[in-house]
């Protein structure tokens, strides 16, 4: 296959080999559901809802075919499904509406600011460019597409030799399959391609979930702009003069504007999205046929980001509880659905030990410590208690959760209130529907309250981000209703523009960043001999990398490179790595055992350097080890001296900063 994805034409190449690809793997096996369960959708509803379905159904049925190792299948299958929706469903019975062509054009520049983040990185010419997380995180992400590829189920593509599990993986399983299919960069596909899908579906998603909600036009686009870019309060501590803070995470949640910036979290939004609107759609249309989809949607989620599955299954739980208590016993079907799914696809690669451990308020208190010292929060409430003074630690403890809820609502607090404001004045009950969405909102922002979990500690955090999203829902539901009144037309643009100042400040932080493109290349010495070892030999060929030259040699130096270092090698020499750190520990592997292996190199070479007797116990410990791992290139910054000594072992790439030797 040829890779197009360097020249000066290839990233239109990708996008244009893309578009198509999205259109018969995903949308028309999208549109096939849709025409299953015999929906009728506006023009929004149709390109979201048969975007997500044909999402989850080209996954599933990839994923199946994955395990049975038949994955020539899929290809015949989707094209029998597509040519069944070519013959049968004329897809121009959809059309969209003239007038509503600045509204779409609004959803889509929104939607392209939000992926700006991610389209910063990427190729320039020749060279790699990665912008903020996308030069720590990213690269994960890339030997996770590079890993799918190959195999499946996968293996760490850092820790050769071990099965990957404990991490949601699916979305790029996804990649991996549609890049397989198109011959499409894994760099356009992760920074390019599929944050632009990802942003599309997110705008659209929203626009038609609200209108079909609230019908107004108005509350859909504040919720398309508030879900992307709404902000906190921490400019008001910047006027105060606290610049320290973060305008994007200072009150303790990071807010949505770099969203794609974590691609497993910014799909699983589309997918809490999808199922809000199947559930409206259900409820307003009456039809089972709907659950399909539904259980789909809940089913697989938690693959695709485990903390918004967790929110779905609760909110699918409680949706088929009050169905069952209407007697609609049918429901039964797609809780099977759902629970058959859950344990075939999620269960198998989930940590079995990992759990939540209670520690109330934790998120509020570490706010006031960490962020806001000035404050002396720890003091206060230490005063306080010894004196016992009760007013005191009361409105400390007020203090905390005025910062953390109200600080991190920011002026999405404004429609909130205009919302209470209408329930009360027009004494009418919320929905089923609003109450659901309601208790999943409450959910989000209760767990990561109260818990903490096992390993990756402060995590639970990111519950706090879909807490975020759904009351942003319900913010423009206020704002939907406060621009209904007949307000004078320059007071409204007045009271817009407003709003957005107040609003805009921590989206513009967080897009600062990615807009002034400082990002880091990647040397062009170890760029090169990424590309070469890419071409050579195969996937399953382990690469060890040495750190650089340092004087200490012992355990807990070379731990603290490992730490300090990037997956570069499995994302990409299109090889998996014999030991790469991902920012996170995966508790089950041996990583002491690795490190101690590579110092066992290191020491050896240092014997060499100062001409010391060979130590042959050393040279056949190492012998072994390259067997017993696997190892088949040693990457290096400098040369190794150490090489001549051993007989299987040759310089194949030479560069200053990048050496590879060959391991037979």
């Amino acid at each position: 296959m040829v890779d197009f994805s360097q020249n000066p034409w290839g990233l239109f190449i990708d996008i244009y080999v893309f578009v198509i690809g999205v259109f018969f793997l995903i949308y028309l096996p999208g549109r096939f559901l849709n025409k299953l369960i015999k929906s009728k959708n506006s023009f929004f509803e149709d390109l979201f809802l048969s975007g997500i379905y044909g999402i989850l159904l080209f996954t599933l049925l990839s994923f199946i075919c994955a395990y049975l190792k038949i994955d020539f299948l899929v290809i015949i299958i989707i094209a029998i499904i597509d040519l069944y929706v070519l013959i049968h469903i004329k897809l121009s019975k959809i059309s969209f509406k003239k007038s509503d062509l600045l509204i779409y054009l609004v959803v889509f520049l929104l939607s392209l600011m939000l992926a700006v983040p991610m389209l910063t990185s990427g190729y320039i010419g020749d060279s790699l460019r990665l912008v903020g997380v996308n030069n720590y995180d990213g690269l994960w992400y890339l030997s996770l597409i590079n890993e799918l590829k190959v195999h499946f189920p996968p293996e760490h593509p850092g820790f050769s030799g071990e099965m990957l599990s404990g991490y949601h993986f699916l979305l790029f399983f996804l990649m991996a399959k549609i890049g397989s299919i198109l011959n499409i960069s894994n760099i356009n596909l992760m920074f390019k391609l599929f944050p632009l899908l990802i942003s599309l579906l997110w705008g659209i998603g929203v626009y038609a979930l609200m209108l079909s909600w609230s019908k107004s036009k108005t509350a859909s686009l504040f919720a398309v702009f508030l879900t992307m870019f709404g902000g906190s309060f921490v400019f008001f501590s910047w006027i105060e003069g606290h610049k320290n803070l973060s305008l994007d995470s200072g009150y303790g949640i990071l807010q949505p504007a770099t969203s794609l910036v974590n691609p497993t979290y910014a799909i699983s939004i589309v997918l809490m999205t999808a199922f809000f609107l199947t559930v409206l759609k259900y409820y307003t249309t009456k039809s089972a046929g709907w659950l399909i989809p539904l259980t789909l949607i809940v089913g697989l989620t938690p693959l695709f980001k485990v903390y918004g599955g967790i929110i779905l299954l609760g909110g699918f739980i409680l949706f088929a509880g009050l169905e069952l208590l209407k007697r609609k016993f049918y429901i039964v079907l797609a809780v099977i659905g759902v629970v058959l799914l859950f344990f075939a696809i999620y269960w198998p690669f989930t940590d079995k030990e990992a759990h939540l451990i209670l520690y109330p308020f934790w998120a509020p208190h570490n706010v006031l410590k960490d962020n806001l010292p000035w404050y002396g929060y720890e003091e206060k409430i230490r005063t306080y208690s010894e004196q016992g003074v009760i007013r005191g630690l009361i409105v400390t403890e007020l203090y905390a959760f005025y910062i953390f809820f109200i600080g991190n609502v920011g002026s999405r607090i404004i429609g909130i209130i205009v919302g209470i404001f209408r329930m009360i004045k027009e004494k009418k009950l919320p929905s089923v529907f609003s109450l659901l969405v309601f208790a999943m909102a409450s959910a989000s922002i209760v767990i990561p309250l109260l818990f903490i979990q096992s390993g990756k500690v402060f995590e639970t955090i990111q519950f706090a981000w879909y807490f975020l999203f759904i009351i942003s829902l319900f913010s423009a539901l206020g704002f939907g209703y406060l621009f209904s009144f007949k307000f004078n037309k320059f007071f409204k643009i007045i009271l817009v523009f407003m709003i957005i100042v107040i609003t805009i400040p921590s989206a513009a932080e967080g897009l600062y960043k990615y807009f002034s493109l400082n990002g880091s290349l990647v040397e062009d010495d170890f760029y090169m001999s990424t590309k070469f070892l890419s071409e050579r030999g195969d996937y399953n060929d382990t690469v060890l990398s040495l750190p650089t030259k340092n004087n200490e040699i012992h355990y807990d130096a070379l731990r603290r490179s490992y730490r300090s270092g990037r997956p570069m090698i499995p994302a990409l020499a299109n090889k998996r790595s014999f030991l790469s750190y991902e920012y996170f520990d995966f508790k089950e592997l041996d990583v002491k055992g690795r490190i101690m292996f590579i110092n066992s190199i290191l020491l050896f070479e240092r014997d060499i350097e100062r001409k010391s007797d060979i130590n042959e116990n050393l040279k056949n410990k190492i012998k072994t080890g390259f067997k017993n791992y696997n190892v088949k290139y040693l990457h290096s910054p400098y040369p190794l001296k150490s090489a001549v000594f051993f007989d299987n072992m040759k310089e194949v790439f030479g560069s200053p900063g990048a050496y590879i030797y060959e391991i037979k």
